[in-house]
Formats: structure tokens, sequence, C-alpha cells
């Protein structure tokens, strides 16, 4: 069995002499050790290796290869690799399966026979599988594909992978022992594969949060998208923010991510205004799949600028009070003069009354 590689679309590397190699492999980012049963689907990256020398890097070209095929089908491609380096790369060509870390986006390289139900290497030969690269130049490769008759519709999943043999190449095809403290670092072209037939697609969103009450904006969205189907998906979802009258004041296209079959990856949005006032709720829309399958999910947040509005509370309630004072005021001398004005009205009548007398 040949061994199922990882989504990743490079690796970078360099030799330092031809008899000892000392780099950093990069395998989609990172190889973490510890693996999972599940797939996921790491976006294609090219990741340089610095030496004590110069920074110089190989690549696989294209860094992703998808088609679609149905069972006993027959699939001829053609993949480069590009050697960026100063000086002459010797290479072996193989294909991998792989499996990913719970995290949905961490792929790692197995050698053990796994699940026929998502395996794709075994069916992938590759010519030449060795092959000597000068300095900037490129190799072609012929890439064949034979699909079963009693192949599994769905998502099939591979890399193909170019790394320095066990030992550096000599001459004809001689190997030359690799030093035990050297690493074999590869670079590959991810391969999807996906077989035409009944695949049942089903994915959800769950883990759905924001922070309850906010003073201002930015206001982070998360959540987690999980595919149950028998593909992988490239959701693109879109997250419409509503008022409390129904007024749409937003929509937030999220950045699309692959997501392999029976894996969750995570996503995040920013509902990014600053100023707002009161209730607002969050629509997720999940379009995922080949008929139109969406799913939704929403969440309600609130915008309070408590201090400015503790601090026209304030002010209206100094305001208010001065009024009550001056009113208060006001009326006190009126009642004074009105005291007054009966008093010399009273006056008034008694020396009316003395005259009469």
């Amino acid at each position: 069995m040949k061994t199922l590689f990882c989504p990743a679309s490079h690796y970078s590397f360099e030799h330092t002499s031809l008899r000892r190699v000392l780099v950093t492999t990069a395998l989609c980012g990172s190889l973490v050790v510890g693996i999972t049963p599940s797939l996921a689907l790491a976006q294609a990256t090219t990741v340089p290796v610095v030496s004590t020398t110069d920074t110089v890097s190989t690549t696989a070209i294209p860094t992703r290869l998808e088609v679609s095929a149905n069972p006993g089908d027959v699939i001829q491609k053609t993949i480069k690799v590009h050697n960026e380096t100063d000086q002459t790369e010797f290479f072996e060509t193989t294909a991998e399966d792989f499996i990913v870390q719970t995290d949905g986006k961490t792929p790692i390289p197995v050698t053990e026979q796994i699940s026929a139900r998502y395996s794709l290497a075994s069916w992938i030969t590759v010519s030449p599988t060795r092959f000597t690269l000068p300095a900037h130049q490129t190799q072609t490769l012929d890439v064949l594909i034979q699909v079963p008759k009693n192949a599994l519709p769905g998502g099939h999943y591979a890399m193909i992978l170019h790394a320095p043999p066990s030992g550096g190449l000599v001459g004809n095809d001689a190997l030359l022992p690799q030093s035990d403290s050297s690493v074999a670092p590869k670079v590959g072209t991810l391969v999807y594969l996906t077989v035409n037939g009944p695949i049942h697609e089903e994915a959800f969103i769950k883990n759905v949060t924001a922070p309850n009450v906010n003073e201002f904006g930015p206001v982070a969205i998360k959540y987690d998208v999980e595919n149950r189907s028998d593909v992988h998906i490239s959701p693109e979802a879109t997250i419409t923010v509503t008022d409390m009258l129904g007024h749409t004041v937003d929509k937030i296209n999220v950045e699309s991510k692959n997501i392999f079959p029976f894996t969750s990856r995570d996503f995040e949005a920013t509902y990014n205004h600053y100023w707002g006032l009161g209730r607002y709720t969050a629509n997720i829309s999940v379009p995922y799949g080949s008929h139109g399958n969406v799913t939704n999910s929403s969440i309600s947040f609130w915008i309070i600028p408590y201090r400015i509005i503790a601090g026209i509370a304030v002010i209206i309630a100094a305001l208010l009070a001065i009024t009550i004072a001056i009113r208060r005021h006001l009326l006190h001398r009126h009642d004074d003069k009105s005291k007054e004005i009966e008093l010399l009205k009273e006056r008034i009548d008694e020396l009316e009354k003395g005259k009469h007398f």
C-alpha cells in the first residue's frame, strides 16, 4: 500500500551540502505527532526553509488538483516541480494517504492501512518516480489515476510528494547514505478526486458565540461548521445582522475554508460597526454541497453605550434639578408678591371705610 498524503500544497526545503542535509520539514505549516481517523483539508501554502547560507525553496505546480470521475474511469494529468535553489536537487516521487488532527486542518501522512472510504494513493501512478532537477529548472511528471469500478462515491484524497530519497542520488541512481541527523523535506500537490454517484451531503452549524452585552462595536461572531458529508465542502457563509426593528444593518461575507468529511472547522466574522444601540441579531447562512443545501443559525447581542447613556442621564437630571429649583424660586417670589398685594388691598379697603365715617 502506498502512503496517503497530507493536504498541504507544498513543502519547502534545501540542502546545505550533498553529504549532509539539515533542514526543517514543513508539512502543511507543521507536522504534529498524534493522529485521528477524521479527514480535513488544509489550505495550500509554500513554507520557505532558512539555512546558514541562503533562503531557497522548491515548488510543486499546481498546489491543488481537483478532478471528478465515474467508477472505472482513467484520468491523465500532468504536474510540475520547480527547483528554485542554486544547486541540483534529487527527488523520489510517491503518493501518500493522510489523516488529520482533531482541529480539522493539520494533516498527517500515514503509512499503515487506512479506510478505503477516502483513500486515493493506491489509484495513482506517477512517472518518473525518480529524477534529477538542475538549479532553477522545472520537471514535468505524468499522473495516471485509475478509478476502480467499485469505487465508493464521494471524496478521495491524496498528495503526490517529491522528496530526496533515503540517500542523495549520485551517478546512475546510486544512493549515498544519508546522515542520521538529516530530515527529508517534501513538496507536494494536493489531489481531490470526487467519484460521481449518490453522495450524502449534510452539514450543520454549532458552537455559535458572540459577546452578549457590548458598549461599542466591533462585535466578534464565532461558530463551527461540521461536515457530515461523504465529500469535502467549502462553504461561503453569509451573516446578516438586523436591528430591533428587523432592518438589515450589515451583511458579512465569511472567508471560505475547506472542510473534509466528518470534521469541523471554526469560523469567525466581525460586525464592524462602532456605534449602536439596542438588540441585534446575527443570522448565519451556510450554503454547502452541490444541491443548494443551506444550514442556518442565529445569535443575538446587545450594544449599549452605557457610559454615554449614564453621562446623558446625569446631564438631564442636573438640568431637571436646575429647572425645578428655578421654578420653585419663581413660585416663591410669586407667592410673596401675592401676599403683598393682598395686604395692600386690605389697607385700601380700610382707608376707604375710614372716609365713609
